[in-house]
């Protein structure tokens, strides 16, 4: 009739908005399956059903802004992203994310530098913690979902260990592990050897003291090279007659260039001095 209330059969939605400064408090209440609550700062969504809860959380962060927002004294983040999960350490519940960020890099009258991070991050000093980031998996939760078995790729992010990197694959009998070197250079790798270091140095060799008879260069520091290295090694100058050259690993990161005589008068391996190079290839 005239001015009858209708009321929903169900009330499916329910929305909270205490004030600024007071927390989100969800209680599951018999009938809604969704509550909505804004604190000013954050915004939480909850789901409650029969087969668990769910939420959704943006929270505020004062590097986030709005496109258009930057000022001279302050720049923003155009978007960020937190992906939250929680565990048990043993004796309180923690939580761990990896946050996704687009970060830029503005200097007046330079380039714009855009990058987006991601990056896990953990409710406290965590010194034994590991991430991997792994692709090609799917309903991987065993409880929830299809586990669809171990991810094609993963790839370790923590624990850190300079230059090495190292990929899990499905398919692979072990996990792989690949060093970078701190240096110049392609990155090469085949079946038969994993890395190619290579180095340079200008050294001045004299003639050796005695035939037969070798003279060594000082140590030369080359990053990467270890002890047992099979090392290749050259110059940018003629190859005295009845004269050999090698190379070797002295220490870690050390090669010493040896130029030995077999016979005729001790001879200048390389005159006013020469550009040595030592080229490794590491099985």
């Amino acid at each position: 009739g005239v001015g009858e209330e209708i009321q929903p059969r169900h009330q499916l939605v329910e929305a909270l908005f205490p004030e600024s400064g007071g927390a989100c408090s969800f209680d599951p209440v018999a009938g809604v399956n969704w509550q909505i609550c804004s604190n000013i700062n954050d915004l939480q969504i909850e789901h409650f059903n029969s087969g668990g809860v769910g939420r959704f959380h943006i929270n505020a962060d004062t590097l986030v802004g709005p496109p258009g927002s930057a000022a001279v004294s302050e720049n923003f983040n155009s978007f960020a992203w937190d992906n939250e999960g929680s565990y048990w350490d043993g004796s309180q519940a923690q939580f761990n994310l990896w946050e996704w960020a687009v970060s830029t890099t503005p200097d007046s009258g330079a380039p714009i530098h855009s990058r987006l991070n991601a990056w896990p991050l953990f409710t406290g000093a965590c010194a034994g913690c590991t991430a991997d980031i792994a692709f090609g998996a799917s309903g991987t939760n065993p409880v929830r979902g299809n586990p669809a078995g171990a991810p094609m790729w993963v790839f370790g992010i923590l624990p850190r260990d300079e230059f090495t990197v190292t990929f899990a694959h499905s398919g692979f009998t072990a996990n792989r592990t690949y060093n970078f070197p701190n240096v110049d250079g392609a990155i090469i790798t085949t079946g038969s050897f994993v890395q190619h270091i290579t180095g340079t140095a200008a050294l001045n060799l004299a003639a050796p003291g005695a035939v037969p008879g070798c003279v060594d260069s000082s140590e030369v520091t080359i990053n990467g090279i270890a002890l047992g290295d099979n090392i290749v090694p050259s110059m940018n100058a003629v190859m005295q007659a009845n004269q050999q050259m090698t190379a070797f690993a002295s220490a870690v990161d050390k090669v010493i260039f040896r130029i030995c005589q077999f016979a005729g008068g001790a001879t200048d391996p390389d005159g006013a001095g020469a550009t040595y190079r030592a080229d490794v290839w590491k099985h």
